[in-house]
């Protein structure tokens, strides 16, 4: 019998509660659809980044959450790196 295929992760990664209508990562959700599975969570430094976070396939990071090379190198499931807002200067991007 073939294998289950597992459901790609998403960790919709924030440094600080977001407005209701975003804390649930409701768009990111709804975008994505039943493709992935989505979990939002809060990370005001990359020390509070959990192992979900780290394993998960992809990763959307808002705002102020620096991540270095040391974390990076940690995410070995992640294929898409998405920093949502203006700019890339808190993603170590020759590590990624």
């Amino acid at each position: 019998m073939p294998r289950k295929k597992r459901k790609p992760q998403v960790a919709v990664v924030d440094w600080r509660p977001a407005p209701a209508s975003c804390s649930a990562a409701k768009v990111e959700t709804k975008v994505i659809g039943k493709l992935a599975k989505v979990k939002y969570y809060l990370a005001d430094t990359e020390d509070d980044f959990t192992p979900d976070i780290l394993n998960s396939d992809a990763i959307i990071l808002w705002q102020n959450t620096i991540v270095t090379a040391k974390t990076i190198a940690k995410m070995t499931n992640c294929r898409v790196f998405v920093r949502n807002g203006v700019g890339f200067d808190s993603v170590d991007i020759d590590a990624a």
